[in-house]
């Protein structure tokens, strides 16, 4: 952690701490600005298309602020990126987008309450790194508005034996039209949704390394077109500690769905149950920690028409940091792989695999300054050749970081 910067940087760290207000001892507070500057390639700005693929280059300017602060029991971090995105060709792919986050994590007595809104406005989808519903599967090129808040509760009981979890969520998903752009001969049917849940959990210590637990969660989705859906579903949850790196978390059980009647069409049956779950695995090793996660349950369909069941599978490689501190090295990076699998609530409909890549390399020369390089591939397929698509991204940026994680207030 850097606590005295080189000259100008030092100087305006100086400053900031001027106006922080004092906090009170074993507390701290930090601010991480940064500027980067990104120079990127894509081979098919329509995404999905026939044989009218056309490549473009574009060049982004983004502004972040990064602000945390930690407290005795908890955290606080808010997080706000901007950037506008300058295409050569494309003249009507111009745009500037927002990623907005802010998540407070706190424990009151026993409990621990998480707070998080998730804000993003932007024109990429399919990213690997990404579970999300919006980006398991690529659609037509469109203005998205993902906006996500989420309130949960964990309280223990009887010395920690038992525990008992709530939590709520809700979703808004908005795809917008791009004014004079030709997204090609292929094009897919995208709609509007929001989406509520809630999930009421049980659980049961039975060794310092183990825990197990059954849950309730409850869905609704409200589709602008297609018909609403509810979902109920139970699992069984099982989170294992196999080894001091190692740790495992399961949730195995059954859904049950049901939607609004079909006015136009209401001979085609589109309830049913099915198998629910979800696994993850992470193991850190010496230089670096592996995360596995694959998924299946019901979901709101993410930007294409109409509800689905969605089977995703990821892998990802980050490098590991000792004690928890942030890195100093000169090197960093990422790699990520995600496989989906979209099978439509209405069985008459095609289904959809798409499969992705990504990685990054980021060279620190002398800091606060530094050079990353990039690329992304997906690839999608479908039973309907109107659902095939696919792309590959590469690009190279500079970041400024004039501050680079340093304590503006602290005690």
């Amino acid at each position: 952690m850097k606590t005295v910067p080189r000259t100008g940087c030092g100087l305006l760290a100086l400053a900031l701490g001027a106006f922080a207000p004092s906090v009170p001892a074993g507390e701290r507070t930090t601010f991480d600005p940064k500027i980067t500057l990104s120079h990127r390639y894509t081979d098919n700005v329509r995404i999905l298309e026939d044989n009218t693929a056309s490549s473009d280059a574009s060049t982004r300017l983004s502004i972040g602020l990064n602000l945390g602060h930690e407290m005795k029991n908890g955290s606080l971090e808010f997080n706000y990126t901007t950037g506008y995105i300058k295409y050569q060709d494309f003249d009507e792919l111009d745009h500037t987008g927002h990623l907005l986050s802010f998540g407070l994590n706190t424990s009151p007595g026993r409990g621990s309450l998480s707070v998080s809104t998730w804000f993003r406005r932007s024109q990429d989808q399919g990213e690997p790194d990404s579970l999300d519903e919006a980006d398991l599967f690529l659609a037509q090129r469109t203005t998205r508005e993902l906006i996500r808040t989420s309130v949960s509760y964990r309280r223990s009981v009887a010395s920690g034996r038992w525990q008992w979890d709530v939590g709520v969520r809700g979703d808004r998903s908005r795809f917008e039209a791009i004014a004079d752009f030709d997204s090609g001969t292929a094009l897919t049917a995208v709609e509007d949704r929001i989406g509520y849940s809630g999930r009421l959990g049980f659980g049961r210590t039975v060794s310092p390394r183990t825990s197990v637990g059954v849950e309730y969660r409850y869905k609704e989705f409200e589709l602008d077109v297609s018909q609403d859906e509810t979902v109920n579903s139970f699992r069984f949850t099982l989170k294992h500690a196999a080894t001091r790196k190692t740790a495992v978390n399961v949730r195995l059980g059954a859904f049950d769905r049901s939607q609004d009647p079909n006015p136009t069409a209401p001979t085609v049956d589109l309830d049913g149950t099915g198998f629910s779950g979800r696994v993850s695995v992470i193991h850190g090793f010496k230089s670096y920690t592996l995360a596995f996660d694959a998924g299946h349950s019901p979901s709101s369909g993410g930007a294409r028409q109409g509800t689905s069941t969605d089977t995703a599978v990821g892998l990802s490689l980050v490098p590991t940091l000792e004690s928890g501190r942030v890195a100093r090295r000169r090197w960093d990076w990422r790699l990520w792989t995600k496989y989906a699998r979209r099978d439509p609530s209405d069985r008459t409909a095609p289904s959809i695999d798409s499969i992705g890549l990504g990685t990054w390399l980021e060279r620190t020369f002398r800091f606060p300054l530094g050079l990353r390089l990039g690329a992304l591939i997906v690839d999608q397929s479908g039973e309907s050749a109107a659902d095939d698509g696919s792309f590959y991204k590469t690009n190279v940026s500079l970041i400024y970081r004039p501050l680079a994680n340093t304590r503006i207030g602290s005690n």
